[in-house]
């Protein structure tokens, strides 16, 4: 049993021994970890780097795919489930062409009970400027969903759910306060050009009621205006 708080560091091919619960920090450095058949809880721990987990993994901690500043691929050959109080890093690099993201791909089962899932960028990326790219490939099916999703500057972003993947959007555009204000003053004025327009109408159909007088011709039974000076 691994003491809580403490960290296994992988950096090559490594099987664990048989024990009765795995509870502690995993850092993967490109390389493979088999679990022997035991879970994986991340009970206020922590997953990253990159490489293959062989076992189930329970997420109630945070998954760092690639590790902090790095891209990388992370395979969880087995089931992996997330509680609502845990969350996923995900590090992108944009160029200005492509957005290159970490990737998480899933070998069995994957349960989204809720969390977090926060996109961030690792340095000389310009940024999410292309909105779509797929972080994640849950080959053995998915269920449920994340609670929240923000990029690194704290927007929320919108996800697409087809065939098993996650597909990100972007983030809604954000309207400067001055665009909203000149809309505000735009509507306002539209309002009393409107309401001078009628009063202005109202007032001239008085004038013309004042001005021109109808009456019956007694012969022919037309109408004949008069002006009425």
């Amino acid at each position: 049993t691994m003491v809580p708080g403490s960290t296994i560091t992988v950096t090559a091919p490594a099987v664990l021994p048989a024990v009765s619960s795995i509870n502690g920090n995993v850092a993967l450095a490109n390389t493979t970890l088999d679990l022997n058949g035991t879970p994986l809880q991340l009970n206020g721990a922590s997953l990253s780097g990159s490489g293959d987990i062989i076992g189930d993994v329970f997420n109630n901690g945070v998954v760092v795919v690639g590790g902090i500043g790095t891209l990388g691929n992370l395979t969880i050959s087995g089931n992996y489930t997330q509680s609502p109080s845990s969350a996923i890093v995900i590090e992108v690099l944009n160029n200005g062409f492509t957005t290159v993201p970490d990737q998480l791909a899933v070998t069995g089962s994957t349960i989204l009970n809720g969390g977090i899932l926060v996109i961030g960028f690792v340095s000389n990326s310009l940024g999410l400027v292309t909105a779509n790219f797929n972080p994640f490939l849950f080959s053995g099916g998915v269920s449920g969903t994340f609670s929240s999703i923000f990029d690194a500057g704290g927007n929320i972003l919108f996800i697409n759910f087809s065939g098993g993947s996650f597909t990100i959007l972007g983030a809604p555009p954000v309207i400067p306060d001055s665009v909203i204000d000149d809309l505000i003053g735009f509507l306002s004025e539209s309002e009393e050009i409107s309401e001078t327009a009628s009063s202005n109408k109202a007032e001239s159909e008085a004038i013309i009621e004042e001005l021109l007088e109808t009456e019956e011709d007694e012969e022919g039974g037309a109408l004949v205006c008069k002006i009425a000076l």
